[in-house]
């Protein structure tokens, strides 16, 4: 049977429809670095704001909210970012249809990317797209309204996409002098967050001596619905190998190699040129296979006219599903920018877990002075309650109730440190 030539003239590289979705101002700085270097990707910017949209290199441009809020942006309001997007439902359904690989790039923190990147992801994978969100998020310096709104969104974006590839912004100290001027440092975060797009671009669409492509890709991380870490490193020259591990596994945003440890899969995409050699692939997977003991290590090499003399490689680690902490009792920000009491927080205030109880309770002796002996306690341990986080629903936003500096929305037992053993027996 004969293959249409319009299906084939309609396909990209290898095969693969690939669209990269820039949201807001931190995604469209990002993906402008890639908007005219990558063959066969169809870029699309998307922003509340239409000043920053119109200054985009992306092909073409979607503005959120025209008639809503007019091109004037979001105000750092998540939940209006996510407003406009549903309003473009019908909009962003259509650019999704089609394509099998879909990125969505963002900075969380603010109102359009944070709010808009969720529901962006949840189209693009009822469309049958495989789809992966690449996030920056916030520096430890920004506000801690900005972290907040940041995990909220990557805790959704999290259930809504494939695989989340977050860069964690307040890691890029070890990679940057701190007498660097803030655009610089910015622009740090942009060109990581462009490496590690055009390194599963390159994965995905390029054929070389040891073939990895989206279906490898799809095995690794469809349907995990996990946050995935990523790093890329370069080196040239004698003892390049060993020069690009090193940096690999010093690279902060693997947690300086800590991150392969809980590893259950491990992408290694290996591009070089003409001249890589099969000992130099082996080295590279078995090294990266002895720090990911546990992980399946999959590896994938291209061979580059373009990068002749250099050798660079991509790794893209995800976690281990049981290894992950319950999203509520987590905030990996907390040394970064400090802790912060109930009462700091009035959006994102959780209800506090009961009190550590301790067991196996005695009768107490009799009480001398008294001449009365004390009732007995109860004997065994208390369990601790199962407590959960209760919305608020329309009172999300509004100021927690402060009296005499206690937060009254906290249980009176937990204010005032009562164990609940220390009631009497009815009996």
């Amino acid at each position: 049977m004969k293959t249409p030539d319009n299906f084939l003239d309609s396909m990209a590289d290898g095969g693969v429809r690939i669209c990269v979705i820039a949201l807001g101002q931190a995604g469209i700085k990002a993906v402008d670095r890639l908007a005219t270097s990558l063959e066969g990707v169809r870029f699309i910017a998307a922003d509340s704001d239409a000043t920053t949209l119109r200054a985009s290199l992306c092909g073409e441009k979607l503005l959120l909210g025209a008639k809503q809020t007019r091109g004037m942006g979001t105000g750092a309001d998540a939940e209006l970012g996510r407003a406009l997007a549903e309003e473009a439902e019908e909009q962003i359904r259509a650019i999704a249809s089609g394509h099998d690989v879909v990125f969505v790039v963002a900075g969380l923190g603010g109102g359009t990317g944070s709010g808009a990147a969720p529901f962006l992801a949840k189209i693009c994978r009822e469309s049958g797209a495989l789809t992966l969100g690449v996030v920056v998020t916030p520096f430890s310096f920004e506000s801690s309204r900005r972290h907040d709104i940041a995990r909220s969104s990557l805790r959704e974006l999290k259930m809504s996409a494939d695989s989340v590839l977050s860069l964690a912004n307040h890691r890029l100290g070890k990679l940057i002098d701190e007498s660097q001027p803030i655009t610089e440092v910015l622009a740090v975060s942009d060109e990581l967050v462009a490496h590690g797009i055009r390194g599963l671009w390159q994965l995905i669409t390029r054929r070389g001596l040891i073939p990895l492509g989206l279906p490898e890709l799809q095995k690794a991380i469809r349907g995990r619905h996990t946050e995935s870490a990523f790093a890329v490193a370069e080196a040239s020259g004698e003892g390049r190998t060993q020069a690009v591990l090193d940096k690999l596994l010093k690279h902060p945003l693997l947690d300086e190699g800590r991150a392969l440890a809980d590893a259950e899969n491990v992408i290694v995409s290996i591009v070089s040129g003409p001249e890589l050699t099969p000992a130099e692939i082996g080295r590279i997977k078995d090294h990266v296979q002895r720090e990911a003991d546990k992980a399946d290590v999959t590896v994938g090499a291209v061979c580059d006219d373009s990068h002749a003399g250099r050798l660079s490689v991509l790794l893209v680690v995800t976690r281990r599903t049981a290894a992950e902490k319950p999203e509520i009792l987590e905030d990996d920000t907390a040394e970064t920018i400090g802790q912060s009491s109930p009462a700091s927080h009035g959006s994102s205030r959780f209800v506090p877990p009961a009190p550590i109880l301790t067991g196996d309770r005695r009768s107490e002796p009799a009480d001398k002075s008294s001449g009365r002996r004390r009732r007995k306690r109860h004997e065994g341990q208390q369990p601790e309650l199962a407590l959960q986080v209760i919305p608020k629903g329309r009172f999300d936003k509004s100021e927690p109730t402060v009296h005499g500096g206690s937060d009254l929305d906290v249980p009176a037992y937990i204010r005032r440190n009562v164990s609940l053993v220390d009631f009497p027996s009815l009996s």
